[in-house]
């Protein structure tokens, strides 16, 4: 399979090119740049052999798929170009700050029988997905927190926010009946912390962000009947059931990229190209369902 890359910044580097270069064996990986400088850099590094500067060229290639990890700004031109010219697109979330956009391109997607996958890593992560097991689920919490506030509040709930937000609806296991929201802002519009409140016939869900928390944290903590389940920051599951108190993680060696759920997300995308069965369709609810949460939360800030 011939796949591209474009937006090679710190995320890309850090989160996906460890993992796209040990996959070379069975995918021709091309890159695109405008940064020459970068690019030769990068290729020197890894032994590149596809590079170009030239999008037309990059475009016309023969990739059959595209990572996209370039600002949010771009997206949506950028993915309806692909998704036009037949190409399968990941994108890193969100898909579009504007929720129009989001649903205009998966009815593209759709429409073209194309993959449009976000690139939710979080609900890939092992840990989560031992959450996930968990049975008669009563309170979900699940949080990210920061030490300050930083900026406005539409780039922190779409950018930061919108993990917390995807994760809780992966957990959750019945239909969502009802949700309320609330955001508190600095006079000058930057985000103190904000929160959704979900409701279903027999679990209350909280997804919040805090960014006067005095301290980096993510946690989900699931609430049931079996118990209470803890997840640290993807990298520790603590269990206390009825009292009893099993603490796990990973070995020494265990990839970090594979403990975050970005492997396994590269892996489903490649499998879903092969494959084109129903998760394509599932994937586009997935990205919709979390998007349109968290356009709704912001709304109700510019609403009050």
């Amino acid at each position: 399979m011939k796949i591209g890359v474009m937006g090679l910044g710190n995320i890309c580097q850090k989160a996906y090119l460890p993992i796209m270069n040990n996959m070379r064996a069975d995918i021709d990986w091309h890159f695109y740049s405008r940064q020459e400088e970068k690019l030769k850099a990068l290729q020197q590094q890894f032994g590149w052999q596809n590079v170009t500067t030239d999008f037309d060229q990059f475009l016309s290639s023969g990739i059959e798929a595209i990572f996209i990890h370039t600002p949010t700004a771009t997206h949506s031109e950028l993915i309806k170009q692909f998704l036009t010219a037949g190409i399968h697109v990941f994108v890193d979330k969100p898909v579009s700050e504007e929720f129009d956009d989001v649903q205009e391109l998966h009815d593209l997607a759709a429409e073209k029988n194309l993959v449009l996958m976000t690139g939710f890593n979080r609900r890939y992560a092992p840990l989560n997905t031992e959450l996930k097991k968990v049975a008669d689920k009563r309170l979900i919490i699940a949080q990210k927190n920061r030490m300050q506030p930083k900026t406005d509040v539409k780039f922190e709930v779409f950018d930061m926010m919108i993990h917390m937000v995807d994760t809780t609806l992966y957990l959750l296991d019945e239909p969502i009946e009802e949700a309320s929201y609330e955001v508190v802002a600095t006079e000058d519009g930057r985000l103190r912390r904000a929160m959704i409140l979900f409701k279903t016939e027999n679990t209350t869900a909280i997804t919040s962000t805090n960014m006067e928390a005095g301290a980096h944290t993510e946690t989900v903590e699931i609430q049931g009947l079996t118990g209470t389940y803890t997840v640290s920051n993807l990298s520790e599951l603590v269990k206390n059931e009825r009292g009893t108190v099993q603490i796990e993680g990973f070995g020494d060696w265990e990839n970090t990229l594979a403990k975050r759920g970005f492997k396994q997300a590269i892996d489903l995308f490649v499998d879903v190209l092969k494959t084109q069965d129903k998760r394509v369709v599932e994937l586009a609810e997935q990205s919709l369902v979390t998007h349109y949460y968290v356009n709704k939360l912001y709304q109700s800030y510019l609403e009050n």
